[in-house]
């Protein structure tokens, strides 16, 4: 005989699912063989796919798309929450936690039971809360790298790299002290130019921990005459 079944999602829902699964697949694998290009599967599957340029228009589809259905996901959810439609069951709340900590001291011997979890326990609350979060994290980080010189108008550019590093404090004073007119020689000469536009130049290093360089420009400067 069958078992009575109980069915927690709609069709939309699991319709909703697959496309999470087929997208965050789709950008995986075309993300992937974009940044280690130099693989030999990588190569193949770009080759495949008909070149990079069509690996690069695949990939930022699919981006669309998971971002098409994570907003309709996020919006969903709070309009209904807030209308009272659904019951926030997703949400984390004491329980949660102390239906963890009980399972710890289950596991450990202490507690002679499991604890007794809502409709969604403490472990899925967790893991689509960190679904939810990565996917936001993936949006952000590609609408970034798909629209670099329109998002820098607002955000700072860097360059990070994972070398031997150095000490900047100490590298300064030993060049300062070198030459007195350090017009043009590294560092210095590049922090120099960069204010010379009413930028700044930030360099941020630790030896044996590599180096990170930022440079913030105005897009815009004021005519100036020569008096």
């Amino acid at each position: 005989m069958l078992k009575n079944k109980i069915r927690r999602f709609s069709t939309y829902r699991i319709a909703e699912h697959w496309i999470y699964m087929t997208t965050f697949i789709v950008l995986a694998v075309t993300g992937l063989s974009q940044k280690f290009h130099s693989l030999d599967i990588s190569l193949w599957l770009i080759f495949h796919l008909g070149g990079i340029d069509y690996v690069r228009l695949i990939n930022r589809y699919a981006g669309m798309v998971f971002l098409v259905v994570t907003a309709l996901h996020i919006i969903t959810g709070i309009v209904c929450i807030a209308a009272k439609k659904w019951p926030p069951s997703m949400v984390i709340n004491k329980k949660d936690f102390s239906d963890a900590i009980h399972n710890i001291r289950y596991y450990l011997g202490v507690e002679t039971q499991p604890a007794i979890c809502d409709r969604y326990s403490y472990k899925q609350k967790f893991e689509y809360w960190g679904v939810i979060i990565s996917a936001v994290l993936m949006i952000m980080t590609g609408i970034i790298l798909w629209l670099p010189t329109f998002l820098t108008r607002f955000l700072p550019g860097e360059i990070e790299d994972d070398g031997q590093g150095f000490d900047v404090k100490t590298l300064f004073q030993q060049t300062v002290h070198a030459r007195k007119d350090f017009r043009g020689l590294g560092l210095l000469g590049m922090k120099e130019r960069a204010s010379l536009i009413g930028g700044n130049l930030d360099i941020h290093s630790v030896p044996g921990c590599g180096t990170m360089v930022s440079l913030k420009v105005p897009l815009k400067t004021e005519e100036r005459e020569d008096v």
